[in-house]
């Protein structure tokens, strides 16, 4: 992201394509010979001519849609069996990638799952994920990433007031960020829980000034079943489609002026108002073939459209300088688009302890309610009362003495099922990483080499998965400066007008999450042991010290620990008061020494003036 850079280019851009236009038709209308005075050209052909490629940009969109659709198939039945058993509230893969209407008819979702499910482990180890990743790599409660200026090495070395300036900026867009409103609390939260059960999850990041909210920046969590994507040669999502349901009245509100006449029609009437219609909003690389005549996508990277399924019909259509749709996948095998995630790759063991778990049941229930043999009691009608404390007259055979009635054992074991349950209930917790979230809270009385050695083991083990998060979470923040820096936030007379030295220069993301911090534990006690060896030593040999710089080891140390800039003094503002101290030293030196010839002279009987003529001679 470039600071101080503002985009003010739309107004010019279409001013210069209506004169192009005109330029063109009157060209064209003399080599006719057709000269024409009027002052407004024909547009009529054009507009048919526009109308047709929309026409063919929708049925290319819908199609492409269905295509890498179809292509995903096995991938959705996977997806399908995972959410069974770990989410159970989600919605359906089968519905075609229309989440937004399988949930209005019929009864909620998690009636129908959770009645085949006997084992809960997987939900639990499912939104345990999502909470910890959520504490690990986004916490609420603390700024998880910091701004710096991209590596430059001719460009001059960053000053406190640039960081400081920087650590402002990064400030402004976390309470941008987690804003009431914005849903960026919800939607990370939500990602996480999908990559936990599905590989793969999706923010979409909108302009809220443009979307007519008054929040700058607006996050959705977009379903898996709605969104299929497709990515560049070098494995970087490129193009997503993103399938869903309105109903007409929602349609007509959204799309307002734009909006189809026939959803127009069916909004005003009482009983199609609610009926349901699909969309499909398309946004990929901006082709200059198709939207070589729109104004709206010019100078942008990535094109929009909205296409009206039902009647094959672009709605709207416009340009995204950055992709709005973020996409958060785990590690993917070379060439595939879609990656596998711990749900995926303990489904066997999930399925077996549900089956396990629903066999047990039904072995506890055979014991503790059994079913029973009698023989043919016709003078009872063939019923017997087992309620506590019932007397059942005439179950004897008073010749052998022996009960007419006899409890069915059928010999199950429940016990040793259960340890087998418990072995599968550790390797399902231990794909989720379960028990090392839990290290911590299961030995809170460790040394401190104890606690560092575990620090860098879960440092070890979630960084791959932090670093592919938060490669996710990189693309995310440059969206959000690029919708911040349109909207203003840079502009020279503003109050967060950057400072002269950052003007053409670009920032980028460091994070300084939990998880940063725990990788760089070992750094940080490693400096710790040198301050105390150097400190021994020095009792020996001072001169030891001098190989020390210690405000850099204090700035580094800070840095380790996440402590802010601002709480640091500018080393403008240390040297100075360093020579404040220095001066007031120099000045009380002087004043001790003259207070101290003051004492001897009063000793000897000398005034003070007395002496200081004869130290002059």
């Amino acid at each position: 992201m470039q600071a101080g850079k503002s985009d003010t280019t739309f107004g010019v851009i279409r001013d210069l394509t209506e004169k192009r236009r005109y330029t063109i038709w009157l060209i064209f209308s003399v080599l006719r010979g057709a000269i024409l005075i009027t002052t407004t050209p024909p547009r009529r052909g054009f507009l048919l001519e526009k109308n047709h490629m929309k026409s063919q940009l929708a049925t290319d969109i819908i199609q492409r849609e269905q295509n890498l659709r179809n292509g995903r198939s096995e991938w959705q039945e996977a997806w399908q069996a995972v959410a069974d058993v770990t989410l159970p509230v989600t919605v359906d893969f089968a519905g075609g990638g229309t989440a937004g209407g399988s949930s209005v008819a019929g009864a909620p979702r998690s009636a129908a799952r959770t009645a085949r499910i006997y084992d809960q482990t997987a939900m639990m180890a499912v939104q345990r994920w999502g909470a910890a990743l959520e504490s690990m790599i986004t916490p609420r409660a603390s700024k998880w990433h910091n701004l710096r200026l991209s590596e430059d090495p001719s460009a001059a070395a960053v000053n406190d007031r640039e960081n400081k300036w920087l650590e402002r900026l990064r400030d402004k867009m976390f309470e941008h960020r987690y804003a009431p409103g914005s849903g960026f609390a919800g939607a990370v939260q939500s990602i996480y829980r999908s990559l936990g059960s599905f590989g793969a999850g999706f923010i979409y990041v909108e302009d809220g000034f443009m979307m007519g909210s008054d929040k700058p920046v607006l996050y959705r969590p977009i379903h898996l079943a709605e969104m299929v994507i497709d990515q560049d040669a070098y494995g970087q999502m490129d193009t997503g489609l993103r399938k869903f349901t309105l109903s007409a009245r929602q349609a007509a509100n959204l799309f307002k002026d734009k909006c189809p006449e026939t959803l127009k029609t069916a909004a005003t009437d009482t009983t199609d108002g609610d009926k349901r219609f699909t969309f499909i909003q398309a946004v990929f690389p901006r082709d200059d073939k198709w939207q070589g005549r729109g104004r709206d996508v010019q100078k942008t990277a990535f094109q929009s459209a909205v296409v009206f399924v039902d009647e094959a019909q672009v709605i709207t259509s416009k340009g995204y300088h950055e992709l709005p749709f973020i996409d958060f996948r785990l590690d993917r095998q070379p060439g595939e688009i879609y990656s596998e995630s711990p749900a995926l790759i303990a489904l066997p063991e999930v399925r077996g302890i549900n089956a396990m778990a629903r066999d047990v049941l039904r072995a506890v229930q055979q014991i503790s309610s059994p079913a029973y043999a009698s023989a043919d009691l016709k003078s009872k009608g063939g019923r017997v009362n087992l309620n506590a404390n019932k007397i059942n007259r005439g179950l004897i055979d008073p010749a052998t003495g022996r009960l007419l009635i006899q409890p069915i054992q059928s010999g199950g074991r429940p016990d040793i099922a259960m340890g087998l349950m418990q072995d599968k209930r550790a390797m399902i917790k231990e794909a989720f990483y379960v028990d090392l979230f839990q290290t911590l809270a299961d030995a809170p009385h460790m040394t401190a080499t104890q606690s560092l050695i575990r620090d860098r083991e879960k440092g070890e083990l979630l960084g791959p998965i932090g670093a592919q998060v938060q490669s996710s979470l990189d693309r995310l923040v440059e969206r959000e400066g690029g919708i911040l820096g349109r909207a203003g936030l840079y502009d020279p007379n503003g109050p967060f007008a950057p400072p002269p030295g950052l003007a053409g220069r670009t920032w980028s993301v460091a994070f300084s999450s939990p998880l940063d911090r725990l990788r760089r534990a070992e750094e940080g006690v490693g400096t710790l042991r040198t301050f105390e060896t150097m400190m021994a030593m020095a009792q020996y040999d001072p001169l030891v010290m001098d190989l020390l710089e210690t405000d850099e080891a204090i700035r580094g140390l800070a840095d380790i620990n996440g402590m802010p800039a601002r709480f640091l003094r500018s080393l403008d503002q240390v040297a100075d008061l360093r020579q404040q101290r220095t001066d007031t030293e120099t000045k009380q030196a002087a004043l001790d020494a003259a207070q101290q010839a003051a004492s001897i002279a009063s000793a000897l009987g000398l005034d003070a003036q007395t002496m200081q003529g004869e130290t002059d001679v």
